[in-house]
C-alpha cells in the first residue's frame, strides 16, 4: 500500500473581516531550544528540541518543535481573527535543522527514500520556515462546547542563512463575534460542562454557556447497538453492567442491516440528544454495522474509523478530509462479532472484568520484536521500555511504574534463537495471568504477535500480501481465565473490515484472550532510525494519560475508550504531519467502551 504523505495548510490567515464582540487572550511560554548535533546519512545536522514541545514536520521540512492551544470560543459567537505574536530572540546562525524524514510502515521498514533529506524549495530559500507562528486545526464542538485549536510555532528558522530564532512567548489573541446557530450539540448537563473545563486553556469561559443540571429519569449511560439477531446474546452484558457498582445504566437497541455508517451515526446521535448516552458499543462487524472509512486526503486509501461515529458535530465532506469534526462527544467502543457464539464470548470476558474476576491485576508484558531498523529502532524494546515509568526521550510522559507493577519483558535480542521469542513462548506468559500487554512488531490483518499467518516468519518485507485468517489452531493453546488488554502498534492487526484480523481473533473468536485491544485499521507509521515516530507517541501518550500525576480532567469516565480517544484529541495540533492525522484515524478500540481501568 502506498500512501502519499503530503499535504498543504493554510496558515496564518485572517478570517473573513466582521466586527467582533470579544476578544480571547493567553500567553503561551517555551524553554530556549536544546541543540544537538546528529549525523544523518552522512550528513551532520542540528537537531532542535523544546521540553513541552515535540518536534516534527512532514518530509523534508525542518524538523522543528511546536506547541498547541485549546481555546473554547464564547456560547454563540464564532472565530473572526487569529493573531499570535511575539519578541524574536536569535539562538544563532549557521545551523542545518535535521529535515523529517518519509515515515514507512512498520512491517515494512525503510528503504532509500525514506533517509531524511532536505526540501531543497525549502532549503535553498530565504524565507522564514514555518512562515507564521501558528497553524489553525479549526474549531471542534465538544458537546456543544466550541473549542479552537492551534499548532503554535515557538521556533523559526531562516534555511540559507542558517538562522535560528526562538520566541520565548506567543500572546495568541482570538476575536470573535457573533455566530448562526450552532452548539446544536449542547445538552446542558453539569456533567458536560466539567468535561468541557479540562479540555481547554480558558476554562472560565465556560461561564458563558447556559447554566447546566443533571440528567433526566430516562437518560441511560451505555448504548449497546447490535442486529436483531445478535441483540439476545448481548442482554447479560447490558445485565450486568445495569446491576453493577458503580452502575452503568444500559440499553440493547438493534438496526437492520444492511445499514451505512452514517445511519449508525445518527442513530447514536439521537441517543446522545434524546436519552444523553456517553458511551456506545458497536455490537456486530463492519459488514452488518460500518465504520466510516476516512481518509488523510483526496485520492488516498481510506480506513474505517470508529472513533467518528462519535463525532457528531457536521457532516463528513470526502472532498475535505481536513474539515472534520475530531472531538467526540460519545465514546466508541466495538465487538466485531459475526454470530451469537462470538458475542457470547465478549460478553463473558467483558463482564468477568467488570466484576472484578481478575487475578493477577498488577502484571504487565512488554513484548517488543526484531525490527531491524538501525538505530535505537532495531529493536522493539527501547519503544516498549519508553512505556514503563517517567520516560523523558524527546519529550515527557509518565508510563506504568515499575514500583507498582510486575512488569515482565519478552524482548528479541541477539542470542535468542534466531533473534526472536517464539510463539507458545507468548501464549505461556498470557495464559500464566496477565493484565496489560503491550506490543510492537511486524504485523498484518492475520498474523501479530507471532500468532497467526505463516508466511509473516521473520521481519521486515517478509509478510504476504493477501491476508487470510488467524489460524484457529493458534488460538486453541489459550486457556487464560485473567483475559487481558492489548494495546499494539504492528501494522493492521486491526483490519476488521475485511476477513477476522487479529484484533477479533482475541475479542471475539476465542473465549480465552482479550477483553479488549486498541490496534491499527491500517499502518503502523514509524520514522527513521529514532523512537520519536507517529506509532510511538499515541502510545505513549496513553499510558500517560492513566499514569500522570497531573490528572486529565478530560478523561471524567477513566476507561480504556476515553483514554483512546483522550490521546486523538490532545494531538490534533500535529496532525499537520500526515501521518499523525493517519495514526489517530486507523487506532481503533475494540471493546466495551464503558469499562473502567482497573488499577492493583
Amino acid at each position: 500500500m502506498h500512501v502519499r504523505l503530503a499535504a498543504t495548510f493554510a496558515v496564518g490567515a485572517l478570517l473573513a473581516p466582521v466586527s467582533w464582540s470579544t476578544e480571547i487572550t493567553r500567553d503561551y511560554t517555551f524553554q530556549r531550544p536544546n541543540l544537538t548535533s546528529v549525523v544523518i546519512d552522512a550528513v551532520t545536522y542540528t537537531r532542535v528540541s523544546i521540553a513541552g514541545a515535540p518536534s516534527g514536520g512532514n518530509p523534508g521540512q525542518p524538523r522543528l518543535p511546536a506547541g498547541s492551544a485549546y481555546l473554547l470560543i464564547p456560547y454563540g459567537e464564532v472565530v473572526t481573527e487569529i493573531r499570535v505574536t511575539g519578541t524574536e530572540t536569535l539562538v544563532g546562525d549557521g545551523y542545518l535543522v535535521e529535515p523529517a524524514g518519509m515515515p514507512f510502515a512498520i512491517s515494512k521498514g525503510p528503504t532509500e527514500e525514506n533517509i531524511p533529506r532536505p526540501d531543497q524549495a525549502i532549503y535553498g530559500s530565504s524565507d522564514p520556515f514555518p512562515a507564521s507562528r501558528y497553524a489553525s486545526l479549526g474549531t471542534h464542538e465538544f458537546r456543544g462546547y466550541d473549542i479552537l485549536v492551534l499548532r503554535l510555532e515557538p521556533c523559526k528558522y531562516i534555511p540559507t542563512t542558517g538562522a535560528l530564532y526562538y520566541y520565548p512567548t506567543l500572546h495568541v489573541s482570538v476575536q470573535t463575534a457573533t455566530g448562526s446557530g450552532r452548539n446544536t450539540l449542547l445538552r446542558f448537563l453539569t456533567d458536560d460542562a466539567q468535561a468541557a473545563v479540562g479540555r481547554v486553556d480558558n476554562p472560565g469561559t465556560v461561564s458563558t454557556y447556559p447554566a447546566g443540571g443533571g440528567r433526566g429519569g430516562s437518560d441511560y449511560d451505555l448504548l449497546i447497538l447490535t442486529t436483531p439477531a445478535l441483540a439476545n446474546a448481548f442482554a447479560p452484558l447490558a445485565a450486568a453492567h445495569n446491576n453493577s457498582s458503580p452502575q452503568t445504566l444500559t440499553q440493547v437497541k438493534t438496526l437492520n442491516p444492511p445499514v451505512t455508517w452514517d445511519a449508525v451515526r445518527t442513530f447514536i446521535g439521537t441517543e446522545y440528544n434524546t436519552y444523553h448516552i456517553k458511551f456506545a458499543l458497536i455490537g456486530a462487524d463492519d459488514d452488518a454495522l460500518p465504520a466510516p472509512k476516512l481518509y488523510v486526503q483526496p485520492g488516498e486509501p481510506a480506513m474505517p474509523s470508529d472513533f467518528y461515529l462519535g463525532c457528531l458535530d457536521g457532516a463528513y465532506d470526502p472532498g475535505d478530509p481536513f474539515n472534520l469534526d475530531l472531538i467526540a462527544e460519545v465514546y466508541i467502543g466495538r465487538a466485531a462479532a459475526d454470530n451469537a457464539a462470538q458475542v457470547t464470548s465478549f460478553v463473558n470476558k467483558t463482564v468477568a472484568y467488570l466484576n472484578g474476576q481478575h487475578t493477577h491485576l498488577n502484571r504487565v508484558l512488554q513484548a517488543g520484536e526484531w525490527l531491524g531498523f538501525a538505530g535505537e529502532a532495531e529493536y522493539g524494546s527501547t519503544m516498549m521500555d519508553q512505556l514503563i515509568d517517567v520516560c523523558s526521550a524527546y519529550y515527557t510522559t509518565y508510563g506504568i511504574p515499575s514500583a507498582t507493577f510486575d512488569i515482565d519483558r519478552l524482548y528479541d535480542a541477539p542470542g535468542t534463537p534466531d533473534y526472536r521469542w517464539p510463539m507458545n513462548e507468548l501464549i505461556r506468559r498470557m495464559n500464566a495471568g496477565v493484565h496489560w500487554i503491550n506490543h510492537l512488531g511486524h504485523a498484518r490483518p492475520d498474523y501479530g504477535m507471532r500468532v497467526g499467518s505463516r508466511d509473516c516468519p521473520t521481519a521486515q518485507g517478509t509478510c504476504g500480501t493477501v491476508p487470510g485468517r488467524v489460524p484457529v489452531s493458534d488460538l486453541a493453546a489459550l486457556t487464560n481465565t485473567d483475559y487481558f488488554f492489548i494495546y499494539s502498534d504492528g501494522c493492521e492487526a486491526g483490519w476488521f473490515d475485511g476477513k477476522d484480523c487479529v484484533a477479533e481473533a482475541f475479542t471475539t473468536g476465542s473465549a480465552h484472550g482479550a477483553f479488549a485491544v486498541i490496534m491499527n485499521a491500517r499502518t503502523g507509521w514509524a520514522m527513521g532510525e529514532g523512537s520519536d515516530y507517529q506509532a510511538q507517541r499515541f502510545h505513549r501518550w496513553f499510558w500517560d494519560a492513566i499514569f500522570n500525576p497531573d490528572p486529565h480532567p478530560a478523561l471524567a469516565y477513566r476507561t480504556y475508550a476515553a483514554a483512546n480517544q483522550y490521546v486523538k484529541e490532545k494531538l490534533i495540533p500535529y496532525f499537520t504531519d500526515v501521518a499523525m492525522r493517519y495514526s489517530s484515524y486507523e487506532l481503533n478500540y475494540f471493546g466495551d467502551p464503558s469499562l473502567v481501568i482497573r488499577l492493583p
